[in-house]
């Protein structure tokens, strides 16, 4: 029953968004939402924390920051530097930048196990 209901919820989300997106932009193709757009939703997350909404958003917001920063400063050469500034940041924080720091503990009845629920 969550399940059922969980993809529900991100499906009528999912179509919010896409609805957004028309509203926005009064067109869209399949090209427009594609293996760029979704690799660059993945370096959202990675970057701000996959374990909480907000991290996500905030890496978001972060990373189009920097992105129009390097393209005034570096050129042409700015995609390679968000990569680089990507794996490092993957590589340092497996967390994300904001995973760990907004992170809520755990419940107490969960704190203790070691092993997954049978």
């Amino acid at each position: 029953m969550y399940k059922t209901f969980t993809f529900t919820l991100s499906g009528a989300v999912a179509g919010f968004a896409g609805g957004l997106f028309v509203t926005q932009f009064g067109f869209v193709s399949p090209a427009l939402i594609g293996v760029p757009l979704s690799t660059e939703v993945l370096i959202w997350t990675a970057l701000g924390g996959r374990e909480v909404l907000l991290a996500a958003f905030l890496g978001a917001l972060i990373v189009r920051s920097v992105e129009s920063v390097l393209s005034e400063a570096l050129g042409y050469y700015w995609l390679l530097a968000l990569g680089v500034l990507f794996v490092a940041s993957v590589v340092i924080f497996p967390r994300g930048l904001l995973g760990r720091l907004l992170a809520l503990p755990l419940p107490r009845r969960m704190a203790g196990r070691t092993e997954p629920p049978r």
